[in-house]
């Protein structure tokens, strides 16, 4: 079980310009139902944290102490950067139930699955039916099959269409999806595939490792009310609740009105976008993905909540930073990261325009440098480096007067080192 809680994770790494992010992909468990859960980190921010981690292996090697002299701990340029706060990443969960269209004559009613934990319906505009005992779906108020059938494609590939929730009676949907598996255009009934999906934006903290100057992969973890979401295993079955008193299922927590806290609905126009056409090939990538799994059905849940958790964290691919970076003159003259300044934590690594900066979003990175360091500032350290010296010749003393005496008790001297760690 990874960071969300599913119950199935499997990982897929994604590129964006700068940086390697992780959609985490797995099941959510309803009543009666497994709907399919995925995540994964804004691709702008994400990018963000990535470059500032690679400037601050840049300003390492322009630290020094506070004499002016002592070697850079760019030697030593393994950090942890994480973004705590003000940071959201998608969630989305995607449900289906499958059944069959007779033709264009058949009379039963065209729904889309309720999702226990994500749709708040007002019943009294929503028509609920059952078309399975184990759970209700929620009628479309206009949709015929006559639209479901004249989905475009060639039969012999899945085909999706996108199609708009109407709202308050699909409360809390952000977009409904119609998937018709390949058979041949005379077979009669046509199996379908009803699909509901939701998604919102969720607090998150994100995490970026630098190894000898290298960047890794960004992870993350949910945070609710700026703390990471963990269940409670004190008590098999208990989980920590939200000051409403609403409980949370899972470490995913996809629990409407608690988190995500930004729930979203987008346009079909935009959804079309999620699975464009493959260049030179006569096919769609939904199809190629579908094509590669055993349980249609299931796989289909998988490849929606994925294409839209992926598909909301490029929103805004393009941002990436801003203002300019503080920089000290270096010995040859040149203008050089201020890695002083970097370490010390004492202000805004980049200088902006406060006029043109007031609707950027201001993102704060932690960054803890990984390794061992030593200073001579303070008067504990002179001490301490004092006993050792002493500690050093009365060992080397004994050592002569044991060889020449022949004399082989060795008396061990104690002493405490203070030794104080170079501060961040």
């Amino acid at each position: 079980m990874n960071a969300y809680g599913t119950t199935e994770t499997p990982t897929s790494r994604l590129t964006g310009k700068s940086s390697v992010r992780q959609l985490d992909i797995g099941l959510e468990a309803l009543p009666y139902q497994q709907a399919a859960a995925s995540t994964t980190q804004q691709a702008a921010i994400a990018d963000a944290l990535t470059s500032t981690g690679a400037l601050w292996f840049l300003a390492l090697n322009n630290v020094t102490a506070k004499s002016g002299h002592g070697a850079s701990p760019a030697d030593q340029s393994n950090a942890i950067h994480r973004i705590q706060l003000d940071s959201y990443q998608p969630f989305s969960l995607a449900l289906c139930f499958g059944t069959v269209i007779q033709g264009v004559t058949d009379k039963y009613p065209v729904a889309f699955p309720y999702i226990a934990s994500a749709n708040q319906p007002v019943f009294i505009n929503a028509n609920v039916t059952s078309p399975d005992s184990y759970f209700d779906a929620i009628v479309h108020p206009s949709l015929t099959r006559q639209h479901i059938l004249d989905t475009p494609g060639p039969t012999s590939d899945y085909r999706l269409k996108w199609v708009e929730l109407p709202q308050p009676i699909f409360n809390g949907s952000t977009i409904g999806a119609v998937i018709l598996p390949p058979q041949s255009e005379s077979e009669v009934p046509q199996e379908v595939f009803f699909c509901n999906l939701a998604a919102g934006w969720g607090t998150a903290a994100l995490q970026m490792q630098t190894l000898a100057g290298g960047t890794g992969d960004v992870s993350s973890q949910t945070l609710f009310n700026g703390k990471p979401i963990e269940k409670d295993k004190s008590s098999l079955g208990k989980y920590p609740s939200d000051p409403a008193g609403q409980v949370l299922t899972d470490d995913f927590v996809f629990e409407y009105p608690s988190y995500p806290q930004r729930p979203i609905s987008v346009a079909s126009e935009w959804t079309e976008f999620l699975n464009p056409s493959i260049p030179n090939s006569n096919t769609s990538v939904f199809n190629v993905l579908m094509h590669e799994k055993l349980w249609p059905l299931s796989s289909a849940q998988v490849v929606l909540a994925a294409m839209m958790a992926n598909g909301l964290a490029r929103t805004s691919f393009t941002s990436e930073l801003q203002g300019s970076v503080t920089t000290s003159t270096g010995r040859n003259g040149s203008a050089d990261l201020d890695g002083n300044f970097w370490v010390s934590g004492k202000g805004d690594v980049f200088v902006v325009n406060p006029d043109e900066s007031k609707d950027w979003v201001k993102l704060r990175v932690d960054s803890y440098l990984e390794g061992y360091a030593y200073n001579t500032i303070n008067v504990s350290s002179r001490i301490a480096i004092g006993i050792l010296m002493v500690y050093c010749l009365l060992a080397t003393g004994h050592v002569f007067y044991a060889g020449i005496t022949g004399t082989n008790q060795f008396h061990i001297l104690s002493a405490i080192l203070l030794l104080n760690p170079l501060s961040p």
